[in-house]
């Protein structure tokens, strides 16, 4: 709504007679400081940490060989004000903001792609950001190849060790902050292609599908591995409305990890209709 109606502004200022410049200069000089930059440093900062509390946003990703979508992403409200409120903000909002990332088919190197291309400025903020989701798309139960892009990601989070939260941390912060020094959370967004498949159970068994897997897949048990695992179980928890310890979760993933094959789960399985 915002870019919409910047927009707006824009053709409706071009459409009208160009005011000149002395008079432009006199109007900004006399025009007064938005109320909030009058309040007290301390209110600004807790008006910040409200708004970017409530606000949901989506982090685009953008594969390497597409072009960036021509809409932009709808901007919010407070970074418009004027520059210095937005300088105030933004950094706020990164850090706060519930933020995330969709993924398709386990693309994790256009997630990297993205990721590296932040400021260090934009990459600290993210950093301390304890709601940064990557949201994996799941239609079908994961092929080979995705499995692949999978274990490629858990190659790049391993390959610095442990990636705690900078919050949770007793050591100090990094000089300089990378696609690896974020801490993320996982969770999934489960639609599946049929159009009969958007039953809870549907849903379900596509996610027990997806921990298995993922729970089996070879290689030693990597931090991170465990962490998409667990993330994922208590989604599914979220989603069935079991409520389970952190003890039980663990008991049922190294169960599924243990499974032996199953027509019924294999990579080409597609839940039929009920």
């Amino acid at each position: 709504m915002a870019t919409a109606m910047l927009q707006r502004l824009r053709l409706s200022s071009k459409a009208s007679q160009p005011a000149r410049k002395d008079d432009v200069r006199a109007s900004r000089s006399l025009a007064p400081p938005p109320p909030l930059l009058t309040l007290p440093p301390e209110i600004r900062n807790a008006i910040y940490d409200f708004v970017a509390a409530q606000a949901n946003l989506t982090l685009v990703v953008a594969p390497a060989n597409k072009r960036r979508p021509k809409r932009p992403a709808p901007i919010v409200g407070l970074l418009l004000v004027n520059k210095q409120i937005n300088h105030e903000f933004y950094p706020v909002l990164l850090a706060t903001a519930r933020i995330s990332t969709p993924i398709t088919h386990f693309g994790f190197r256009d997630v990297v792609a993205t990721i590296e291309g932040l400021s260090q400025d934009e990459l600290r903020s993210l950093a301390a950001n304890q709601r940064f989701y990557l949201t994996l798309l799941v239609t079908h139960v994961p092929r080979p190849e995705e499995l692949e892009n999978l274990a490629v990601w858990l190659s790049f989070r391993a390959a610095e060790g442990s990636h705690s939260h900078p919050s949770a941390s007793k050591t100090a912060a990094p000089a300089t902050f990378t696609a690896n020094t974020l801490c993320y959370r996982y969770d999934a967004k489960v639609e599946s292609t049929r159009s009969m498949a958007g039953t809870l159970n549907t849903k379900l068994v596509l996610l027990t599908a997806l921990i298995r897997h993922i729970a089996r897949m070879s290689g030693t048990k990597t931090e991170e591995r465990q962490r998409i695992i667990r993330d994922l179980a208590e989604y599914k928890d979220l989603l069935s409305g079991v409520s389970r310890t952190a003890g039980e979760r663990e008991a049922d993933i190294d169960l599924a990890a243990a499974t032996l094959d199953s027509s019924a789960f294999g990579p080409t399985w597609i839940p039929q209709y009920r």
